[in-house]
């Protein structure tokens, strides 16, 4: 792309080098909006993974070794039912596989002349549809960055109040469902 000189990570790797601009023009064009948008994103994003990290990790190793325990106890089983199954399933596709080569190899020609006979068409088409479909992004894309703008901390904090909810949710289930498998 044109602009990928434009986004440049600083030295430390965390944000992206912000361009000097000298007028309003260049200061609400579409590269320094996006990264100043990326630039804000990043800490909320670090404190976000920070805060997650401790429960992720106490979940899972809570969850590895009762996982390997099931894991083991089902390997046996589901190696002899593959195969039982393997034979039959060489067989069935053995006998398939020619008759598919002769159905594609009638379609194929067909196929070709059909796209043969819609691709101008269809390029026809797309050229009509793309300005306007430009124009309805440019018109939709300050509104979609204000939005976005005024509902990621509200995001935030709803992740927040849900996530305690959520691990303790999974703890009460966690020794139902392992008793229910061991059954």
């Amino acid at each position: 792309h044109p602009g990928h000189r434009l986004f440049f990570l600083l030295p430390h790797d965390k944000w992206y080098r912000s361009t000097k601009s000298g007028t309003k023009r260049l200061l609400n064009s579409f590269s320094p909006q996006a990264i100043r948008l990326l630039n804000s994103f990043y800490p909320q994003v670090i404190r976000l993974l920070n805060s997650f990290y401790p429960q992720v990790i106490r979940l899972l190793n809570s969850f590895y070794p009762q996982a390997i325990r099931l894991l083991n106890s089902f390997f046996p089983q589901a190696i002899r039912l593959l195969n039982s199954f393997y034979p039959q399933v060489i067989r069935l596709l053995n006998s398939f596989y020619p008759q598919v080569i002769r159905l594609l190899n009638s379609f194929y020609p067909q196929f070709i002349r059909l796209l043969n006979s819609f691709f101008p068409q269809a390029i026809r088409l797309l050229n009509s549809f793309y300005p306007q479909v430009i124009r309805l992004l440019n018109s939709f894309y300050p509104q979609f960055i204000r939005l976005l703008n005024s509902f990621f901390p509200q995001a935030i904090r709803l992740l927040n109040s849900f996530f305690p909810q959520v691990i303790r949710l999974l703890n009460s289930f966690f020794p139902q469902v392992i008793r229910l498998l061991n059954s």
